[in-house]
């Protein structure tokens, strides 16, 4: 079957979109995050087959060091098997291209066969694995105060150099992540992470990209480790509550051999992407 892939617009699409994601999943993440699904993409992409009937979707945005995420690839169930998930990922890449962008990521489940089968025929193989945890806050007390338990890194070069020596950001493959989205450090990133007080250091060594989310049920801090320290996991608890988020999200490489620690600080992980492959590939 041939599709026909056209940018999907918004208000007018969403009706044939959100029928995909409920075929996908009763539950899939997109129907929980609607506002997030549409304000986090560059472009979301319909896929129709001769009849104009819509059969698939998929995501891309285009990221700071100039990369193409793609993401939430969905083909209707009865239609799986036939090749439409290459022809959709392919277009993904080839508009990428189109748009300037030379190198294209996305993460799956390790355990996903069928998509890592698929994505070496469309050029993109696995750049390196990565563990998501995450922890619910506990309440503070009412009248309760917390004292800020970190404070924000203020220079470029201190920033630079802390990157740079970090095993974490090495063994990430460099990656830095946001939401489950994956780019390079780049300078004018990184100046604009501590304008924004996004990087982070405690008293234990610990250091950190933050990241206050809200997907619409709740609130999020995501967390990608720069420097483990011996207080980290609860310096992180505490920021969450300071910052009144209710879960902790944090990001680490598959190989981090921190489980132990992360249990006992009541971490878990992720039941939406436990141990993930990030995939890459050129766009032309």
């Amino acid at each position: 079957m041939a599709l026909k892939v056209r940018p999907a617009v918004q208000g007018t699409d969403d009706a044939a979109l959100r029928a995909l994601c409920r075929a996908h999943d009763p539950d899939d993440y997109p129907l929980r995050y609607w506002r997030w699904f549409w304000q986090t993409a560059t472009e979301v992409l319909l896929a129709t087959d001769g009849s104009g009937t819509p059969v698939g979707l998929c995501r891309r945005t285009t990221l700071p060091d100039r990369s193409s995420w793609i993401a939430t690839i969905r083909i209707h169930p009865q239609l799986r098997g036939q090749g439409l998930g290459r022809q959709l990922t392919a277009a993904a890449v080839e508009r990428s291209h189109d748009d300037g962008l030379t190198t294209a990521r996305l993460l799956t489940s390790t355990g996903n066969i069928a998509t890592a089968t698929m994505l070496p025929r469309v050029g993109m193989h696995v750049r390196t694995n990565v563990a998501v945890w995450h922890a619910q806050v506990p309440a503070l007390p009412p009248q309760a105060s917390l004292q800020e338990p970190s404070r924000p890194l203020e220079s470029l070069q201190e920033a630079t150099r802390l990157l740079g020596t970090s095993s974490w950001i090495q063994r990430s493959s460099g990656l830095v992540a946001g939401w489950y989205v994956m780019h390079e450090p780049t300078g004018p990133w990184l100046q604009r992470m501590i304008e924004g007080r996004a990087l982070r250091q405690e008293e234990g060594g610990g250091a950190w990209f933050e990241w206050e989310l809200d997907r619409g049920r709740g609130q999020v801090l995501a967390v990608q480790p720069v420097q483990w320290g011996s207080r980290l996991l609860q310096v992180l608890l505490r920021r969450a509550q300071l910052v009144r988020q209710q879960e902790v999200h944090l990001f680490l490489p598959a190989d981090h051999h921190r489980a132990l620690a992360l249990e006992g600080a009541g971490f878990h992980p992720s039941p939406w992407a436990n141990i993930g492959a990030i995939y890459q590939g050129r766009t032309g």
